[in-house]
């Protein structure tokens, strides 16, 4: 029972988004949204962290027209023109990006805003999230690094970025270890990979994050060009990221 909307603050409503989210319970997220904008007087739902969340769960529960709703949501705001947090770059381009994958990969208007919208928030702040997904997108539309000088000076941050962060061994943070993982993804580097993903396994991120860093996996899996011969290294990183794969499916 709520007698006043004044009780309702941010701070609480944002916990209650976060809980919700950790356990992957998009309906509450969403209901919860719903019933605070039917509430007269409640100006909480306006608030642009906790809108951010209301689109993210419409994003990741995706029933019917949930990624219509949340483009609807974000798109005003991105392309108002005032300033803008990079987080909701990012989470444009990852609509678009989820958009591109459910298609199976055939939806390439949706690959093209996915690179636009990551490449906006690289821009406006750059970052192991906007930078890797960055590579990944312009991978999938046909990009080769050998060849691209983008890819080349994204890449150039990356390492930046990621030499920033410190050696694996210190990273205690899923976030850290999962920008470590897709970075090595992309480079190919089987030994950081093997190390990354056994990291990740023990960590026990959560579902709704390893998701995500295995949608790098993915994307990187249907365009790179993988040499035909397997060696002992790839065999290794193919099973913990088969592992991590499996992680990701519903129980």
């Amino acid at each position: 029972r709520l007698d006043s909307v004044d009780l309702l603050t941010p701070d609480i409503v944002m916990n209650l988004l976060l809980s919700y989210r950790d356990v992957q319970d998009y309906d509450s997220m969403i209901k919860l949204m719903e019933t605070l904008n039917e509430l007269p007087m409640c100006q909480v739902a306006k608030h642009q962290n906790i809108k951010f969340h209301y689109i993210f769960a419409l994003n990741r529960r995706n029933h019917g027209e949930d990624r219509e709703k949340a483009l609807k949501e974000i798109l005003p705001i991105v392309q108002s023109g005032e300033k803008v947090a990079s987080d909701f770059y990012c989470l444009c381009g990852r609509i678009f990006k989820d958009l591109f994958m459910s298609s199976k990969f055939s939806d390439t208007l949706s690959r093209e805003q996915a690179c636009y919208w990551y490449g906006k928030a690289f821009e406006a702040e750059p970052t192991l999230h906007s930078g890797i997904n960055i590579m990944v997108l312009l991978m999938a539309a046909g990009h080769d690094f050998e060849t691209s000088i983008e890819m080349r000076k994204i890449g150039v941050t990356i390492n930046t970025l990621l030499g920033r962060k410190g050696s694996l061994e210190k990273m205690n943070d899923y976030w850290d270890v999962g920008f470590y993982f897709g970075a090595n993804i992309l480079s190919n580097d089987h030994r950081k990979v093997i190390d990354a993903s056994e990291k990740l396994y023990r960590l026990k991120a959560p579902v709704w994050y390893l998701v995500s860093i295995m949608e790098t996996f993915i994307l990187y899996r249907q365009f790179a060009k993988l040499p035909e011969e397997k060696s002992p290294k790839q065999e290794t990183m193919n099973f913990w990221t088969e592992l991590l794969l499996q992680s990701c499916k519903p129980t």
